[in-house]
């Protein structure tokens, strides 16, 4: 393995495995510091703003995404949008996004999880029950880490595709708070 493969699979474990975990809602950048590193991987724009979202890097994230056209990346700017608070836009590349193969995954562990309901249950905390946050947050952490996995799987040449490809969530809690699937 090059130096650059593993500075680049030890940039994603820090990132996947940083805790505490990606805020619901970031207020700025997790670690500034990895800006310029992320920027400077080779790899493919969608996994870049996979990383920056990681790293609470909305900014960065979101101009990446914004101009790509793929399942994924309308899946990034759902997670950008809803992390930002911006919950209409969020709703829009949810809607976009449809249903996507790391659905079934969630749902397996998470039973009531949809990407709706979850986005409503974001909108919740913000007004009415910010002590959901936590474990919200551990589902945040679930879907991104499972979507980084999907995206790293997708560029199958790509080195760092084995740091991550077998990323098993971590069940936080039950989950009853969620709201019932919609019909």
């Amino acid at each position: 393995m090059n130096t650059a493969v593993i500075i680049e699979t030890l940039l994603v474990d820090l990132l996947v495995h940083r805790s505490p975990l990606p805020p619901l809602f970031p207020s700025s950048t997790w670690r500034p510091s990895l800006t310029a590193d992320i920027e400077n991987l080779e790899a493919p724009a969608c996994i870049k703003a996979a990383l920056f979202t990681w790293n609470d890097d909305l900014d960065h994230a979101h101009h990446l995404v914004q101009n790509l056209r793929s399942p994924e990346s309308a899946y990034w700017h759902a997670i950008i949008h809803r992390r930002e608070k911006d919950f209409s836009n969020a709703q829009y590349w949810t809607d976009r996004v449809g249903e996507h193969p790391i659905h079934k995954t969630l749902r397996s562990h998470y039973p009531h999880w949809t990407p709706s309901a979850y986005l409503k249950t974001c909108r919740s905390v913000v007004r009415e029950i910010p002590r959901l946050n936590q474990p919200l947050e551990g589902i945040q952490a679930d879907e991104m880490g499972l979507l980084l996995a999907h995206c790293l799987c997708a560029a199958d040449s790509h080195p760092l595709m084995h740091t991550i490809s077998h990323f098993q969530p971590t069940i936080v809690s039950k989950q009853d708070f969620l709201p019932a699937r919609e019909g």
